[in-house]
This record gives C-alpha cells, sequence and structure tokens, in this order.
C-alpha cells in the first residue's frame, strides 16, 4: 500500500493559488510582495474520500449483529451512527478548494477554450476580502458550497455534497435578505456567478435553475458594470458570460461583414438566426425567406473561415484510433457506431475540433429548412428529399465527427473540466439522430451522459431524460416524422423525413435565460 500522498508545506494562500512558496516564517514572501493576507503555516492533512453509503451499511451490519435477531429495525436504526459533521475550518475549507481545483481544471488552462477564464475568476473570488460584516460573508458561503457540491460529487462522497448542500440553502438564503435589504454590492454578482457553475454538478431541478441563477447573474452584471465600469474582474464575468452565451447576443448587424473572432462568438450569432426562424409564422414573404437562407450560408460560411483561421495552430490533423480506451467508465466504445475514435495532439485541439464540428451539424439543419420555405412559393419544397439533399446528409456527418471526437475530451478523467463542455455537443447529436431516428447512434449518446453523470454532473441527467422525451414525443408531428419508430425496434433505421419547424437545439435553453 503506498504511503501518505505528497502534501505542499507552503502556505494556505499560496495552495489555492497554484504557486510556490517561498516558506519564510512567520509571513511568505509572495503573500507581503502583493499585499495578501498570509495565514501561516499548518500541518498537513490527508482528505480520504470514500462513499458514505458503504460506511452506513457496514454500521447497519454491526448494529443488527449486536443487537441480536430479535431487534426491532427502531432499535437497529438507532444504532447506526449519524454521519460526522464536515469540520469546516478555514484550513479545512481552504484545502477542499485546493483540491477541488486540481481535480476540476487540467494541469495547463492557458489557451483552453474557457477554462482559463473561468480558473481566473475562480481564483480571484478565493483571495477576495469580505464585503460583509457576517461571520460567514455570502462569498465564502458560495465558494464552499461549490467546492463542496464539486468535490463529492466527483468523489462520491454523499456527507461532502450533503454538507456543501446546506451551505448552498445558507447562501441563497443570505443573499435574499441581502436584495429585500436593498444592499446588492459586487460580493453578489460573485455569488451568482458561482451558483450558475454549481448547477451542471447538482441539478435536481433540470435547467430551471441554471436558467434562474443566469438570469439572476445578467441583471446584477448590468448594474455593476454600469457602476464600476473599470473595475477588471467585473469585466472579466463579462467577457465569461459572453463566453458562455447567456449575455445579449451579436446583433446581425454588428457580426454582418466581420469575421468570427473567437469559437463561442459562433454560439452567439446563432440567437438571431433562430429568431428568424420564430418569425416566419408572421413574415413569411419569399423576400424574408430567402434573406433568412442568406443569413444561414453565410453564418455557415463564417463558421468555416474561423476554423481555417486556427487550423495551422492546432497542430496534426486528428488521426483514427481504432479500439481507443477511453478511462471514462461506461463510456462505449465508437468502433461499431461511428467508426474509430479520434487522437488529438492535445485538449485543445480535441475541444476546438469538437466545437467547430457540433456548430455545422447546428447549421446545416437551418440551412435545409430555411430552403424548404424558400421554394415553397413556387411549390418546388415538396420536391426535397432529406435523404438526398447535401446540406441535411452534411448534419449526420458533422454529429458523427463530433461524437467521435469525444472519447478523447473524456480520457483524462482526473480533470474533469473537458466532459463538461461536450455535455451540449451529446445533446445536440442526440437531436438529430431523435429527428431521423438513428436508433443505434442515439442510444450512444445515452450511454454517454450516464458516463458523464458517474463523472459528478447532475446535468447530464436533465439532459439525458430531455432528449429521450424527445424521442418518444412521437405525435408533435413538427418535431417528430408521422411514422413512430419505436426505440426497441432494431438496431438500426433508415432516416425519414422531418417537416416543420428546424430542429429545436440547447441553443434554446440559453435563449430562455436572456429574455426580458
Amino acid at each position: 500500500m503506498g504511503g501518505v500522498p505528497f502534501q505542499s508545506k507552503g502556505c494556505q494562500t499560496c495552495k489555492s493559488r497554484k504557486i510556490k512558496c517561498d516558506l519564510q516564517q512567520p509571513e511568505c514572501a509572495r503573500c507581503i510582495k502583493r499585499g495578501l493576507s498570509c495565514p501561516g503555516y499548518d500541518k498537513d492533512r490527508t482528505f480520504v474520500h470514500y462513499k458514505s453509503a458503504k460506511r452506513l451499511v457496514a454500521a447497519s451490519q454491526i448494529g443488527v449483529t449486536a443487537a441480536g435477531p430479535q431487534s426491532s429495525p427502531l432499535e437497529i436504526a438507532q444504532n447506526v451512527p449519524l454521519p460526522a459533521p464536515v469540520n469546516s475550518r478555514p484550513e479545512n475549507r481552504s484545502q477542499i478548494f485546493s483540491s477541488f481545483l486540481s481535480a476540476y481544471f487540467p494541469l495547463d488552462t492557458v489557451g483552453l477554450v474557457g477554462a482559463d477564464v473561468w480558473y481566473h475568476l475562480i481564483t480571484g473570488f478565493a483571495t477576495l476580502p469580505s464585503r460583509t460584516v457576517t461571520s460567514a460573508s455570502l462569498l465564502d458561503k458560495s465558494m464552499c458550497a461549490m467546492t463542496c457540491v464539486a468535490l463529492g460529487q466527483i468523489k462520491q462522497d454523499q456527507q461532502l455534497v450533503y454538507y456543501g448542500t446546506s451551505l448552498y440553502n445558507a447562501a441563497i438564503k443570505h443573499m435574499s435578505n441581502m436584495i429585500h435589504r436593498n444592499t446588492p454590492n459586487e460580493e453578489l454578482l460573485y455569488a451568482t456567478v458561482i451558483f450558475q457553475r454549481l448547477e451542471p454538478l447538482f441539478s435536481p431541478l433540470g435547467v430551471e435553475a441554471w436558467i434562474a441563477h443566469s438570469e439572476g447573474t445578467n441583471a446584477f452584471l448590468r448594474k455593476c458594470h454600469r457602476d464600476a465600469p473599470n473595475n477588471p474582474l467585473v469585466e472579466s464575468i463579462y467577457q465569461h458570460q459572453k463566453i458562455l452565451g447567456v449575455t445579449d447576443p451579436l446583433k446581425s448587424s454588428e457580426t454582418a461583414g466581420k469575421p468570427i473572432a473567437g469559437p463561442f462568438e459562433i454560439y452567439a450569432a446563432f440567437k438571431p438566426i433562430l429568431a428568424g426562424f420564430k418569425q416566419l409564422n408572421t413574415l413569411s414573404s419569399p423576400e424574408y425567406c430567402e434573406k433568412l437562407l442568406r443569413d444561414c450560408i453565410s453564418h455557415k460560411d463564417k463558421i468555416s473561415a474561423w476554423f481555417a483561421s486556427i487550423k495551422p495552430s492546432l497542430g496534426t490533423e486528428p488521426t483514427s484510433y481504432p479500439n481507443f480506451k477511453s478511462t471514462c467508465a461506461h463510456l462505449p466504445a465508437t468502433d461499431e457506431v461511428f467508426g474509430a475514435a479520434y487522437q488529438f495532439p492535445d485538449l485543445k485541439s480535441a475541444r476546438l475540433h469538437v466545437l467547430y464540428w457540433t456548430a455545422l451539424c447546428l447549421v446545416y439543419p437551418m440551412i435545409y429548412q430555411a430552403k424548404i420555405h424558400t421554394m415553397a412559393h413556387d411549390g418546388r419544397a415538396r420536391t426535397m428529399d432529406p435523404n438526398t439533399d447535401q446540406d441535411y446528409m452534411l448534419s449526420w456527418y458533422y454529429a458523427d465527427e463530433a461524437c467521435r471526437g469525444i472519447p478523447y475530451c473524456l480520457t483524462n478523467t482526473e480533470q474533469i473540466w473537458g466532459a463538461q463542455g461536450v455535455m451540449f455537443s451529446i445533446a445536440q447529436a442526440s437531436m438529430i439522430y431523435s429527428n431521423i431516428r438513428w436508433r443505434e447512434k442515439f442510444m450512444w449518446c445515452q450511454n454517454a451522459f450516464t458516463a458523464i453523470e458517474y463523472l459528478g454532473f447532475g446535468l447530464a441527467v436533465c439532459l439525458r431524460e430531455a432528449a429521450l422525451k424527445h424521442w418518444f414525443v412521437s405525435e408533435d408531428t413538427h418535431v417528430m416524422p408521422t411514422t413512430v419508430l419505436p426505440l426497441r425496434d432494431g438496431s438500426l433505421k433508415t432516416p425519414v423525413p422531418s417537416t416543420g419547424e428546424g430542429p429545436r437545439t440547447i441553443l434554446e435553453i440559453i435563449e430562455l435565460s436572456t429574455d426580458p
């Protein structure tokens, strides 16, 4: 059996910031140089994570043996010891936070899409002084809640999850009191950002709670951005919300004729196109339909141009890796469903490729639907066969490509950040396979959601159930074909036409969070 794992001997501030400490006594020189409060040095502590359920089962068996065969269930229950409360001393909270950073983020976050921004925010929150006079500030409760729930989900330690949930409830009550007293400040904004990030890990109510936190973040962000325009952390949060696509999206007039600078601008620009499809019920003139088709094709060209501009920096081309064995448990192989999984030079290349393929499998069905509406005015729409239409078939192709890149993103399960980035790619691929009734590929996506659930992301459960519900809602002719193909029949079904509105996507969930 191995010895005690390595523990840094640095001060708690240097540990939380993940930098080397010079071990100067009584305060380290790094903290003094940056004007930070150095909490000093403590003896090393090792956290042992294990499943509380196993401990309770073992304790209950001991209780049954001690009570004898004639003991009542009540007596047996009284003999089961309750889990000891989590020690919430500041030193322990600091070490839990450090463990969360190590378990959640890759070792090198520089250049990774979204990871470097979020890492900057979360470490910045940890070093901020409290703006409230209570013994446990709102920011402190929020940070502890997120780290305990995340680490508990990753390690499957229900005791830590329960403690983090209780802190979350206390922080929500604290936030409610601040709002009712009309005393909002920047600390309230920081807490809402943390809550928004907490929901994908613990989502008992589905995406509704995430949407509510997104709306609250946007409301406080508008106020703080107006009151403190020069605050660098508030500006970072604003950019972070833009990356997530939950702030005001880019208007089509702002992006017309301009190249796309970043991958998430691609997804922000989808919202005006989706809004255009929703207006077809009232604005269905030939000119409007042609304009919508031009917007879809233009956005597809911008996506291709953006990827061509960054492709030289991504290293070698992804290569097929037959019988690729991911370290992520419960993730099925892709060989017999999509083809061999892809191998990438690094995680950055994998993430950008998957984002690119997901964007294309979003835009091609829109092009197909826009062509149908355009041709409907001269009676040519009935001649369009989705089984032979190039745009419709390309949506399947790029969904397959995205799924072949997902196993690499889930390979390093020691840092689970890569899993969060592919959940919405799986959701979009599921939508396409559901629309064309491709059972085998749809079930692969269902199993991929299960694999991500085991990594600690509760939102994967909600997305899996939503995709399954979409499969079975066959009576909605705008979503499903009129021919019902049961999920249990056959392993591979021939795609069938899908008419009506464009396919629903996960972007519509993001739209809900930005509506006034």
